[in-house]
């Protein structure tokens, strides 16, 4: 049987949390994922009228409520899509004042059964687990094997919290934002040496089995895993015990490719081990040059170029344009690229974004807000209209500021400082609300984990340099707006002097 690779996820924006939840496990584990949210009627049944082979599963999540809970309409469409297999599944992290029971619910077109079971779940940590469970069995319907080996890597996922774990990823991200070439030193926290660790057992509890390993998903996720490790190295060598870090990195620096040639033996089209590949190559720094040639292996054999509308490769092609913007300096490989993976599909935020940076750098002003723009209203905000609303129902705060702060840079140039104050509220707002971070509360918040990412996202290491970012803008906003009100609500939200390794005075 072939392994799957390519999800396409539908679902509604009100349910970001369960989304993310799922995708999460999913991408941990070598998926490839192609989200598809909506919003209105009209956009859900054109997305999954247009259901194409070119991946290979759909994951329709909490859309009984878009059939208005008729479960024949609901059925009807789902034996009628032209998708390879679809798995609907269904379940809601409620809140504790609305319910203290919760449900979950699977079925596929490849299995044809409606599963009802494992409703009245009394916690959110029985639920996540039975989620998980219930699409493991749904994805590798009938393929007792890879279940088994798949519900031994879930079962360590959820032992060591890798969900947890992973957000340190998005947050070394948002941390590293405008750092210099060195890049940046951790202070310790709660939160880092929680995910240190979190990822070190996994990895320790998964390497003494790691040879007999027999699914590409298992062997992904072992490999992801170090390398993980390896990309936390750097930042976090203050920490107390990040020689633990170190042995797994000493550990994997010459065992990383042979688990990766393991891989391609089991299956050389499986798009995560040249994904991995071209991470590994990174992290070799001698090797730069073997990103390019991973990427257009997947570009141009495993996808064959792709046919006209073919996400996925635009996925690909955006990070070979990513090669040649950050690693290449090849500006023109980079427009290049771009512009193909806009072809392939013009919702592409990340190329957009980068396309508008290059438009930027070379005083295209005009075409550099038009892409701007754009990517706003693919962000949910028609007509780069700015709503709290939006703010909430998004993981991306990352391209939100980038995308705000572009746009203030762009009106700095061009000496139209109302808007670039605008612009600069709006990205103050994006730190406020990942401050909140709304759709991780939805998840953990009956847990005292939850504490540890609440103190995270309120004074970790991503909100400092958020708020030093906005800091340097400062004095800039005083010569040109003359504004107070800026000035006094960052100082109320940017976090103690403390906590804050860079932290810049007032």
């Amino acid at each position: 049987m072939a392994n799957i690779q390519t999800i396409r996820l539908v679902y509604h924006t009100a349910y970001l949390s369960e989304k993310e939840y799922i995708k999460t496990f999913l991408e941990f584990i070598g998926f490839q994922i192609l989200e598809e949210p909506f919003q209105l009627w009209d956009e859900l049944t054109e997305a999954l009228k247009t259901a194409t082979p070119s991946y290979d599963l759909d994951i329709w999540l909490n859309l009984s409520p878009a059939f208005d809970n008729d479960d024949n309409v609901y059925t009807s469409w789902l034996w009628h899509s032209k998708a390879r297999n679809v798995i609907a599944l269904d379940y809601f992290f409620l809140k504790e004042e609305e319910s203290k029971d919760f449900s979950v619910r699977a079925f596929s077109k490849n299995s044809k059964k409606d599963d009802k079971t494992f409703e009245n779940v009394q916690t959110k940590e029985e639920l996540r687990r039975k989620v998980l469970e219930k699409l493991v069995e749904q994805l590798w319907y009938e393929d007792t094997e890879k279940q088994e080996e798949m519900k031994f890597i879930l079962d360590l996922y959820l032992k060591h919290n890798i969900f947890v774990c992973l957000q340190s990823l998005t947050s070394l991200s948002l941390a590293k934002l405008n750092s210099n070439a060195f890049g940046i030193d951790l202070r310790p926290s709660e939160f880092w040496e929680f995910c240190i660790n979190g990822f070190v057992d996994f990895f320790n509890e998964l390497q003494p089995v790691s040879q007999s390993l027999k699914t590409v998903y298992a062997i992904y996720a072992f490999v992801n895993t170090a390398l993980i490790c390896q990309e936390l190295d750097s930042p976090t060598w203050k920490f107390f015990n990040n020689n633990r870090i170190t042995i797994i990195y000493n550990l994997c620096k010459d065992s990383t490719i042979s688990f990766i040639k393991k891989m391609k033996n089991i299956d050389e089209n499986f798009i995560g081990l040249w994904c991995l590949a071209s991470r590994n190559a990174i992290l070799s720094k001698d090797t730069d040059f073997a990103m390019r040639e991973y990427i257009s292996h997947i570009v141009c054999n495993i996808r064959g170029k792709g046919l006209n509308g073919d996400k996925f490769v635009s996925k690909y092609y955006s990070m070979l344009g990513d090669y040649f913007f950050v690693i290449g300096g090849n500006w023109s490989g980079a427009y290049e690229s771009y512009k193909i993976a806009l072809v392939q599909n013009q919702k592409n935020i990340w190329a957009n974004f980068r396309l508008a940076l290059l438009y930027a750098r070379d005083g295209n002003y005009t075409e550099a807000k038009y892409r701007l723009l754009m990517i706003l209203e693919l962000l949910g905000l028609p007509k780069g209209q700015f709503t709290i609303i939006s703010l909430e129902r998004t993981t991306d705060y990352e391209i939100f500021f980038r995308t705000y702060i572009l746009f203030a840079q762009i009106y700095f140039t061009l000496k139209e400082f109302g808007n670039m104050f605008e612009y600069i509220n709006y990205a103050l707002n994006v730190v406020i609300c990942y401050k909140k971070c709304p759709w991780i509360s939805k998840i953990v918040d009956d847990e005292p984990i939850w504490k540890m990412l609440q103190e995270h996202y309120k004074n970790g290491a991503p909100t400092c340099n958020l708020c030093n970012i906005l800091v340097q803008w400062k004095d800039i906003l005083k010569l040109s707006v003359n504004d107070d009100s800026f000035y006094n609500l960052l100082k109320s939200i940017t976090p103690p002097k403390d906590n804050n390794p860079i932290y810049r005075y007032y």
